[in-house]
């Protein structure tokens, strides 16, 4: 989150993020204008951090008091100009590009699925220049690569767990002193409700490969037989988890063991907890 300040006529420019943003004015007046048409790369300042336009021409406009919220999907170009003095708030949430993406892929597969072979030429015939590299070569070459790609599950679950990785200060530690599944029990039907901590980021996906649902928290992974129902739906909506609600699933060891493990994680926690 930004916040910016601005007197009277303030404002960075006409821009673009290519990321959604939510605009919340805290104080004063700021008078937005937006236009929706496709801009290219070139039509910017260059040199600029911001992707500032020199020429801009609104379509739609609003004028955002204290309380007021806007809305701007990704590459969507806005000017806000400050009436008066003012303070607005800006969220922006910014998904992964497909450099960062990549980066990390190949990073988790050189730490657990590439495999230790060498490359090694295919069975070659004599060329008549032998500084020259030919399809064969890059087909081999291509051929290994593919055969790291079609791990299908192995893939599905480092997308889960890239997508619900916090960031580094959004950190969540294990407990320190941990409960029993049973232990654990015993105290969820003494507090009835049970939380999810507030750096929590939760994701599900259905088996298509093993026979096991994932449960994707902060970059973890959690599995369960693929007939869990109505299960990892609940617990990734909800914030707060009611005893008496989860009662049929908690008589079942694969599910009690499950949310015993995701609070000694520290993923949800009890009102009354200290860590």
């Amino acid at each position: 989150m930004m916040v910016s300040y601005a007197v009277d006529q303030g404002s960075v420019g006409p821009h673009i993020d290519d990321y959604d943003v939510f605009l919340f004015q805290a104080k004063g007046k700021r008078r937005w204008k937006i236009h929706s048409r496709p801009v290219s790369e070139d039509e910017f300042i260059p040199d600029l951090d911001l992707r500032i336009l020199p020429e801009f021409e609104a379509d739609q406009e609003w004028l955002l008091e204290p309380g007021d919220m806007l809305y701007l999907p990704p590459n969507v170009a806005h000017w806000g100009i400050a009436e008066g003095e003012c303070m607005t708030c800006s969220v922006g949430f910014r998904a992964p590009t497909l450099h960062e993406m990549a980066t990390a892929w190949f990073q988790a597969a050189l730490e657990s699925r590439m495999p230790p072979q060498r490359y090694r030429d295919p069975p070659l015939k004599p060329q008549s220049a032998p500084g020259e590299i030919l399809p064969p070569s890059l087909y081999e070459f291509k051929a290994m690569l593919e055969e790291c790609i079609k791990h299908g599950q192995e893939n599905d679950r480092w997308f889960g767990r890239f997508v619900t990785e916090a960031k580094e200060h959004l950190q969540i530690y294990p407990r320190t002193e941990t409960l029993t599944d049973k232990a654990f029990h015993n105290r969820f039907r003494e507090q009835a409700v049970i939380h999810r901590h507030s750096y929590a980021r939760m994701a599900f996906s259905r088996s298509e490969h093993d026979g096991y649902d994932t449960l994707f928290v902060n970059g973890q992974h959690y599995t369960l037989p693929s007939d869990s129902g109505d299960f990892l739906p609940v617990v990734t909506h909800y914030r707060v988890l009611h005893f008496g609600y989860l009662q049929e699933w908690l008589e079942q060891p694969v599910y009690l063991s499950l949310l015993c493990r995701l609070y000694n994680d520290g993923h949800i926690q009890f009102k009354d907890d200290t860590e």
